[in-house]
């Protein structure tokens, strides 16, 4: 069986004493500073003084973290750290922010396991690593999802090329499509068919119901199983985090579509101010529906949850 490697921690010893310093030499009899008479009075022999105290070098206290408790710390912030981010933002505003996030889940990782040596290792460089492996969490789902938009961008809004033709025609419908979408973000909505006061099944408008946006959210929560950051904790907190990753997919999707803009595909920066803001703007839009709207958008909530939540 392999052995697991133990990490060392090292806290000084209460109990250190100070270390006295060496005496300074006194000279010998032989060597002393008196002088013989000449009418003058004689030097005074050198008083011996000891050094002054000495810093104590500490005795370390070994403290053991088994490799395995470690593991399950960094398990559960890793954890924390995505539950976190659903909970809160996908685009801190700046680093201190992201920090402070990262922090947390740390934080709650230590808390739980009640093991009061991990708040010390947490202030080690090793520690100290590993909150900068929960920051990077971050960057790693913004990236994930990202590259799923621009993947499915074309075949979720029918951006197929015209290649029965030549020149700019070929791109020419896929360029107008893009500019419609963005214009008044009707990318983000769509229908859904639902039985009306006269009891006929009919088409309602539903805000953040676009069929490019449900797609997503079953990649992501069903086949990702990111579920279990969203409807984990049987609080109503779960319409929230919905909602801001809603928020992001939204952004996503524009990103990508701003990258077919032009008709080809282009480069273009994914975290950016501009993009930021839009993430903003969609989850203040989200609270500020019309009380019609609010009701479509719960309604839109609960059927996501019953479809992806497992």
């Amino acid at each position: 069986m392999t052995r697991m490697q133990d990490w060392l921690l090292q806290v000084n010893n209460p109990e250190t004493k100070f270390v006295p310093g060496q005496p300074l030499q006194v000279p010998s009899d032989n060597e002393s500073n008196l002088q013989p008479a000449t009418g003058m009075a004689p030097s005074h022999t050198p008083i011996p003084l000891s050094t002054p105290p000495t810093i104590p070098v500490p005795r370390p206290t070994a403290v053991f973290l088994s490799a395995e408790v470690l593991e399950l710390v960094k398990s559960e912030a890793y954890v924390r750290m995505i539950r976190i981010i659903f909970d809160e933002t996908f685009f801190p505003a700046n680093e201190a922010i992201l920090n402070t996030m990262a922090e947390k889940a740390f934080d709650e990782a230590i808390a739980q396991s009640s093991n009061e040596d991990l708040k010390k290792w947490k202030m080690r460089p090793e520690g100290q690593h590993e909150i900068r492996r929960l920051k990077g969490i971050l960057t790693r789902i913004r990236n994930e999802f990202k590259d799923l938009a621009l993947t499915s961008v074309i075949n979720a809004y029918l951006l197929d090329l015209a290649i029965d033709k030549r020149g700019s025609a070929r791109v020419a419908l896929r360029i107008e499509r893009i500019h419609s979408l963005l214009a008044n973000d009707s990318f983000l909505h769509g229908f859904m068919m639902l039985i009306g006061n006269d009891g006929q099944p009919r088409p309602f408008g539903i805000p953040f119901g676009s069929n490019a946006i449900i797609n997503m959210l079953e990649i992501i929560l069903s086949e990702k199983q990111y579920h279990r950051f969203v409807f984990y904790d049987g609080s109503e907190r779960w319409k929230n985090r919905l909602m801001n990753l809603i928020s992001f997919i939204s952004t996503t999707f524009k990103w990508a579509l701003g990258r077919y803009s032009t008709g080809r595909l282009l480069a273009a920066e994914f975290v950016t101010a501009e993009n930021a803001a839009f993430y903003q703007a969609v989850s203040r839009q989200m609270y500020q529906l019309s009380p019609l709207g609010m009701i479509y958008l719960d309604g839109l909530l609960i059927d996501l949850r019953d479809a992806f939540r497992t």
